[in-house]
């Protein structure tokens, strides 16, 4: 068994462990704020944030949001890992899983303060209050769809399953991300924004970052 385990490039622990945190942060956010699941529906199957919700459901500051996001965040960074490993070649390890979490997070804040920013430079809100929470609570959608993704890909008996459990896993996270695009057409254009400023910052702000990621990950050497 050690041998098999040994062979298995995606029989790390720790990947077991991140898996586990995860489950049990969402036990935790169960406990303590339920209501957060179905703040996550609704933005998952509605179009337009409600005010309502971004006044009374949305902060920022709050711990469990806070929480979810970095557990989101560190869930997408697995599925990377256990994709360019597979499928890439690229070397193994938790430093190798840290290194992409850490790409993502950079690009997720770098996203976050930009979109503050033109929030600050418009005369109105341009959309822009509204889609950093759409942004916060798609992203972490995205970290809960693929947990049993990355649970299963890291499951060494079912290694024949992983090509279709990670071709299922990049169809979520193509369609998430197609997803937030169109709803940040829908809340620029909602706000009063023109299409050509709302095409402009997806090129700059969203799909320039993700092209940069993908290349930079391409290149991911040590």
């Amino acid at each position: 068994m050690d041998v098999l385990r040994g062979t298995d490039p995606l029989a790390g622990d720790w990947m077991a462990l991140v898996v586990v945190l995860a489950v049990g942060l969402l036990g935790w956010i169960n406990v303590v704020s339920p209501r957060k699941w179905r703040l996550l529906a609704g933005t998952v199957f509605g179009l337009r944030l409600g005010r309502q919700s971004m006044r009374d459901e949305v902060d920022i500051q709050d711990r469990t949001l806070v929480a979810l996001v970095i557990m989101a965040t560190g869930i997408v960074a697995l599925f990377l890992y256990q994709w360019s490993v597979l499928y890439g070649g690229w070397p193994r390890g938790l430093g190798a899983w840290a290194r992409i979490f850490g790409l993502c997070l950079a690009i997720f804040v770098g996203q976050f303060l930009l979109l503050r920013l033109l929030g600050l430079l418009f005369r109105g809100d341009g959309g822009s209050s509204e889609y950093i929470y759409t942004l916060l609570l798609l992203n972490v959608a995205l970290g809960v769809a693929l947990l049993p993704v990355v649970a299963l890909m890291a499951w060494p008996h079912q290694a024949t399953w992983r090509p279709w459990i990670s071709g299922t896993g990049l169809i979520l996270l193509g369609c998430m991300l197609v997803f937030r695009w169109f709803r940040a057409v829908l809340c620029g254009r909602g706000s009063g924004l023109s299409t050509g400023y709302v095409l402009l910052y997806l090129c700059a702000l969203e799909i320039l970052p993700v092209a940069l990621a993908f290349q930079h990950m391409r290149d991911f050497t040590f």
